[in-house]
């Protein structure tokens, strides 16, 4: 039912699995000692050696499956499979996001980021005339817990 690999294909897998893995430490310790960009994701190269780490795991680990596949038995295989599938969507979907939103999004207007100002997000969400007349005659931003209910920040005597 599985295919029998020889010593060499294995020898092979092992070492396209190890490199790999160290590719992916190297990247991730880089993603964490480098500055995070305004949109909060990696840069566009650290993105695609991510996503060729991921590959290389994803083609080098079956082997280490097909080595031990009779003392795992079938929990073994479930938990390979579902293993298999999360390192691929986390190394190789979500840097291949990364690359795709980095390259495809321009960069905030210098100076001004979005939701910036004095009540920032909730101006942009709130959006109504008469909120922000609210807001302006009570000096509260609109989605404050004050505002919303004006009771609230007064006190009672």
């Amino acid at each position: 039912m599985f295919p029998r690999l020889s010593p060499r294909q294995m020898r092979w897998s092992g070492w396209i699995l190890l490199a790999g893995s160290i590719l992916l430490i190297i990247v991730n310790y880089l993603v964490l000692s480098t500055p995070v960009s305004s949109s909060g994701l990696p840069s566009i190269p650290l993105s695609a050696l991510e996503m060729i780490g991921g590959l290389l795991v994803f083609i080098g680990l079956p082997a280490t499956y097909l080595r031990q596949r009779k003392e795992v038995g079938t929990l073994g295989l479930i938990g390979f499979i579902l293993f298999w599938v999360s390192s691929l969507l986390v190394t190789v979907v979500l840097s291949g996001y990364a690359i795709f939103y980095a390259a495809t999004t321009p960069p905030p207007a210098p100076g001004r980021s979005p939701g910036s100002g004095r009540c920032g997000a909730a101006k942009q969400a709130a959006g109504h005339r008469e909120s922000h007349r609210a807001s302006k005659r009570s000096g509260r931003c609109p989605s404050s817990p004050q505002a919303l209910s004006p009771g609230l920040g007064r006190k009672s005597r």
